[in-house]
């Protein structure tokens, strides 16, 4: 079974200002406010969340779906 992280470092794309987080488990979080720039940081369209878009490790709820479709291969 995977052990699923719940700190991610995110860095703001606008000044690079990178900031250890601990992840949100009970929602998606679309948007994120730089500590350094005030800048708000926004899920871009399509992606789960600003821990999966900027962050250097997944969401728990990717976590999760990864681990899960690793640990059971399709049979072809």
């Amino acid at each position: 079974m995977m052990k699923i992280s719940f700190k991610t470092v995110i860095t703001c794309p606008d000044c690079g200002f990178v900031s250890e987080e601990l992840m949100d488990v009970t929602e998606s979080v679309s948007c994120y406010h730089c500590r350094q720039c005030d800048s708000l940081i926004v899920t871009p369209a399509g992606e789960c969340c600003v821990y999966c878009s900027f962050g250097d490790t997944p969401c728990p709820s990717s976590q999760l779906r990864l681990s899960t479709v690793s640990n059971n291969p399709t049979k072809q």
